[in-house]
């Protein structure tokens, strides 16, 4: 019989401080690795995938990676203090 502890399940968004959770087997890239480049300016799957290779040898990752970066995206998005969306694209000085 498996038993498992729920407290130990992988998560993909919350606060709780957890063991990285591997997002691809292939190139043994972890959640952890993913939200450092999103929060390094990488903002898509293809950004991530170009700085690496998640999701580019068998595909079997491409959502779980797409969920951790779009997660991330947006909690880094929430960060910005930014007032409008044209603030974020086109910084206006004041």
């Amino acid at each position: 019989i498996f038993i498992f502890d729920r407290n130990k399940l992988p998560m993909f968004s919350g606060t709780r401080e957890r063991d990285p959770m591997l997002v691809c087997h292939c190139r043994g890239i972890t959640d952890r690795q993913i939200r450092r480049l999103v929060k390094d300016g990488a903002c898509s799957t293809r950004d991530v995938a170009r700085a690496t290779g998640a999701g580019l040898r068998c595909g079997g990752c491409r959502t779980n990676v797409k969920r951790v970066v779009d997660e991330a995206v947006e909690r880094e998005f929430q960060k910005t203090p930014a007032t409008t969306l044209l603030d974020l694209v086109i910084p206006v000085e004041g």
